[in-house]
């Protein structure tokens, strides 16, 4: 039984957080899930720091008791050593590690980082003339007005870098403006505070329990029973409609879908690109707001059959983003019998947006102009719907994580050309792995379909290269094969190999006969090189550059 908790409240700088994490005076507890941010939910926390809205209180906990080791990084950065006494971070971890690993000048700190981490998470700029935060294209060069966030937090370093971009600008009231907004920017980040919580006396047992309870999820605001309120007049039940299409939707597996994606696209077919469910409630109180809803149902159904049919996203946890759901929505809008070569179009948008990280490297601005452009190509102005605010330089394909979570779009678009190549290999015997393009690949009919699921290679590894996406046709049961099956590795067994060979070589299978202590290992180091071979094929046939795999199949740095 430990002592007497001790709770005190009270309110620090950003600042000072920064500082005893970089000094090792605040440390992660090894318990805690692992970092789990979108750079979305990044974006949304310095916005809210920006505008002075509160984040949340930290809750620190200094130990009664010796606990172990501590997580090794925070932010991407590996931290200190330390002999003073520890405090740790037991809510508010994925807060205080995007702030760190955003706010630490790369360039000044003495903590080494995962460098690839960093620039996939904490490369953070701020547009001066969008005043947003933002993500700079790989092999771009910043443009003078985007500043790193991390030069706010020092003043000396803030004068520093300023005074060196903004000469680049020949535009005098413009630099007046930048320095403006670049100073309050700062300003806002350097007095900003924070309240925090202090626990002391806690043992292990009541640190974890503490934990576990403010971690706990209350029940999210009902967007149904708000537009039902507001809607009420016109005669009918907003909630019933969504849930008649949901309904519709399990032929697809899509009847877990977000409710809020739903509404975006609802929201949207009023004429504007809507991000968040915002203005619902004013657009339910319009007379049409039924009318409408009633005409954009069945588009988002047809646009879901589409996903599913003709891109085999099979799943709605496979859909790279929600707001790739309205831009194919609006395009059966436009096109009630759209060509083939409208379709073509279409798909090629849709694995462009995928496998670029589009909706990630592109401000909430840029996306809005990307949504009027495609606009603009349905109504005939532009030649092609995909946007690019960089027209001189391709969007670049992002390198694989070390672990698969369908949290990554990166990860999405692999196991999506996976299913593509799978699916193709299985319909036809023409298929070549010579001329990987969407021409080759071929739709299905959603009733064929009877079961899939993502599989891994090997039971107890996690990285991409494991993952086989697969499913059966309803007339064959073939699923028998590897339904409820652990893994798939008697696949490297010649007597089963046939349909679900995907991807994997003769080389392969010797090295799992040879049953080496790592052989799992060098069969996933092969795999992953023959599925980056032939994505290579199909990224370039798109016009985007595969930045980390050259044409001799040798790895270079991403």
């Amino acid at each position: 039984m430990s002592k007497k908790l001790n709770i005190e409240p009270r309110v620090r700088s950003l600042v000072s957080y920064l500082n005893d994490i970089e000094n090792g005076i605040l440390k992660v507890p090894a318990f805690q899930r692992d970092y789990e941010w979108t750079r979305d939910n990044i974006k949304e926390l310095f916005d809210s720091i920006k505008n002075s809205y509160p984040i949340g209180s930290i809750l620190l906990w200094k130990p009664d008791e010796t606990i172990g080791d501590d997580k090794a990084t925070i932010g991407s950065y590996y931290t200190s050593k330390t002999t003073v006494d520890k405090t740790y971070i037991l809510d508010g971890y994925q807060r205080l590690s995007t702030l760190f690993g955003c706010l630490t000048n790369p360039e000044k700190t003495s903590l080494k980082k995962d460098l690839k981490e960093w620039k996939e998470k904490f490369n953070l700029y701020y547009d001066l003339e969008e005043g947003v935060f933002i993500y700079i294209r790989p092999n771009t060069i910043p443009e003078p007005y985007q500043i790193p966030v991390y030069i706010l937090m020092n003043s000396s370093d803030f004068r520093q870098y300023t005074r060196k971009e903004f000469e680049k600008v020949n535009d005098e009231s413009k630099i007046d403006n930048y320095y403006d907004k670049a100073d309050s920017l700062s300003r806002a980040f350097l007095d900003y505070q924070i309240a925090c919580v202090d626990i002391k006396n806690a043992s292990i047992n009541e640190a974890v329990d503490i934990f576990s309870r403010v971690n706990s999820k209350g029940l999210p605001i009902s967007l149904d029973w708000m537009a039902n309120a507001l809607s009420i007049k016109q005669g009918f039940t907003f909630s019933d409609e969504i849930d008649s299409l949901i309904e519709d939707l399990k032929q697809y597996n899509f009847q877990k879908i977000d409710r809020g994606v739903i509404f975006r696209c609802i929201q949207s077919s009023f004429g504007k690109l809507y991000i968040d469910n915002s203005k619902i409630e004013t657009l339910a109180k319009r007379s049409d707001f039924a009318t409408i809803t009633k005409a954009t149902i069945p588009k988002i159904k047809e646009a879901i059959r589409f996903i599913y049919e003709e891109l085999l996203v099979l799943d709605s946890k496979l859909l790279p983003y929600n707001i790739q759901l309205i831009f194919i929505m609006d395009f059966f809008k436009k096109f009630e019998n759209p060509t083939p070569e409208q379709k073509r179009k279409l798909k090629e948008w849709f694995w462009i947006t995928t496998y670029s990280n589009y909706f990630t490297i592109y401000s909430l601005a840029n996306q809005r102009r990307a949504y009027y452009h495609f606009h603009n190509y349905l109504d005939g102005i532009e030649k092609s719907p995909v946007y690019n605010d960089k027209p001189n330089i391709n969007f670049s394909v992002a390198e694989l994580p070390e672990k698969a979570t369908l949290g990554s779009v990166r990860v999405k678009a692999m196991a999506l050309f996976l299913l593509n190549v799978y699916n193709s290999i299985k319909q036809s015997s023409e298929f070549s792995n010579q001329s990987i393009t969407i021409d080759n690949f071929m739709q299905i009919d959603a009733n064929s379909i009877d079961s899939f699921e993502l599989q891994k290679l090997f039971f107890n590894h996690f990285e991409p290269e494991n993952l086989i996406p697969i499913f059966s046709s309803a007339d064959k049961n073939s699923h028998k094969l590897w339904h409820n099956k652990k893994d798939l590795s008697f696949l490297l067994d010649s007597l089963f190999q046939g349909d679900y060979d995907i991807f994997i070589t003769a080389e392969m299978c010797n090295e799992y006969r040879k049953n080496l202590k790592n052989r799992n290992i060098e069969i996933l180091k092969l795999r992953k090189t023959e599925i980056m071979k032939f994505e290579k094929k199909f990224i370039s046939s798109l016009g985007l550059y595969y930045s980390y795999f050259d044409f001799d199949d040798e790895f270079i740095s991403g």
